[in-house]
């Protein structure tokens, strides 16, 4: 699979949608983690109206559901057909509160200027043209509205051999003994060494392609592990080197 494998890409997400779904449900059973996720949310995108929300690669749509029950109108977009299938299945919400479209980050079927904040988690890393996406996503950001970046350094140790290569090659190797199959992380990174933020330092990357589309208030947050998993946690130690963080922009008015 290459950077410019799209069609590769998406086979690799609609063959992975059911583990996806079942990991998601376990790093979400918990209220308590839902509701860290909820707060981190409300710092970026606030708490004191309901706006309507695009979710982008929302995979099986656990940021769709959290924002939903924010009080939020969400559209949910991925370009997994199966990833999308999963969402429906599973959001149990009003029909009106949510929408859910099939389509690539970078080239989105909506008119300029139509959702007060654009969501992403986990995606930026996975795309072919991740600056093509953010000026889209600023395309259709209305004036005044926000941006929202959740995502980590997934792959760049592998260029860097900092020691969480070493640390996840263990855990990858250790998990195909147990279950006799391959590791998400594993799997992903088949083609995730090529793409282009597996070679650049964010957030610092993400914050200059904002910057040069115009965003002001920038905010980043590097402590997302911490107060979502704790100090000290199996979670933190899975994540070792990933490096998460969320930024946030406003379009202005």
């Amino acid at each position: 699979m290459t950077t410019n494998d799209q069609p590769g890409i998406i086979k690799h997400w609609d063959e992975r949608a059911s583990d996806y779904l079942q990991s998601s449900r376990r790093d979400f059973a918990r209220n308590s983690t839902t509701n860290r996720w909820k707060d981190l949310l409300s710092r970026s995108i606030g708490t004191s109206e309901s706006l309507h929300i695009l979710d982008v690669g929302c995979g099986p749509g656990i940021m769709t559901r959290l924002l939903l029950e924010m009080g939020h109108r969400v559209t949910a977009v991925d370009i997994s057909r199966q990833m999308l299938d999963n969402a429906r299945h599973t959001l149990i919400t009003p029909a009106t509160a949510v929408s859910f479209c099939c389509a690539e980050a970078s080239r989105l079927p909506f008119p300029d200027n139509s959702f007060d904040v654009v969501v992403s988690r986990y995606l930026v890393w996975t795309l072919i043209d991740p600056a093509g996406a953010l000026r889209e996503w600023q395309r259709i950001n209305k004036p005044g509205g926000i941006v929202v970046i959740i995502d980590g350094n997934w792959f760049c140790y592998h260029r860097t051999r900092h020691p969480a290569h070493w640390w996840t090659s263990c855990m990858n190797l250790l998990y195909r003994i147990w279950t006799g199959h391959r590791s998400g992380n594993d799997l992903a990174a088949g083609y995730a060494l090529d793409l282009p933020c597996s070679h650049v330092s964010r957030p610092r990357w993400d914050i200059g392609i904002m910057s040069d589309l115009g965003y002001i208030d920038i905010c980043v947050n590097r402590s997302v592990e911490r107060q979502i998993w704790g100090i000290v946690s199996a979670k933190r130690l899975k994540y070792l080197g990933s490096h998460q963080f969320v930024i946030s922009g406003r379009k202005p008015e």
